[in-house]
């Protein structure tokens, strides 16, 4: 769970515990990975109320321990996403991965504000974002998908060789489902 409030929760052994994530950052997305004791779960967020704006990155332990990873000043992140816990990706106002405790930008081949990274692994990795963009990395090189500049796409998932992303398009909701290369287009 997430949102303006800056907590989490974990379910456990079906009862809920609420985890403070330790910020005043509104909390965009989240993403798990591990088992147990291993578990991590990263949180991405903004914050456009105090001068300059910034955005944050907190990794939070199965113990509860909130450590600040990445804090970045007039950048806007949206989305987290991680294959593994050790590599991790995170996109807004560009694409950054963290990668043995280092962070780099990535240019994805568009300068588009991009809303959600979701993947399978590190070398299939998927982008969404405003004026349409999509794009795909296969573990060598981005391919950006020629869509309509008026969609505006928030989210994608992937599962197999099934991709969903999903978005608006003027006042219609829209999603776009896909086996890898394909792209068959459903609005309503």
């Amino acid at each position: 769970m997430g949102g303006d409030s800056a907590y989490c929760a974990e379910l456990r052994w079906s009862q809920w515990y609420r985890l403070s994530s330790g910020s005043i950052y509104r909390i965009n997305d989240m993403w798990g990975a591990g088992a147990d004791a291993s578990s991590v779960v990263y949180l991405v967020g903004f914050q456009l109320w105090e001068s300059p704006a910034s955005s944050i990155v907190k990794r939070i332990t199965y113990s509860g321990q909130v450590d600040s990873i990445l804090t970045v000043e007039n950048r806007i992140f949206y989305s987290i996403w991680t294959p593994d816990g050790a590599t991790v990706y995170v996109c807004g106002d560009g694409l950054f991965q963290l990668h043995n405790n280092q962070w780099s930008e990535i240019y994805p081949g568009t300068n588009s504000a991009l809303t959600c990274v979701r993947g399978t692994n590190l070398n299939d990795i998927y982008l969404v974002g405003v004026f349409g963009t999509l794009a795909h990395f296969n573990g060598a090189s981005w391919h950006l998908y020629d869509l309509s500049t008026d969609i505006l796409l928030s989210s994608v998932a992937v599962k197999g060789n099934l991709v969903i992303a999903v978005g608006r398009q003027g006042s219609r909701g829209i999603a776009l489902v896909g086996k890898r290369d394909e792209v068959n287009h459903s609005s309503n």
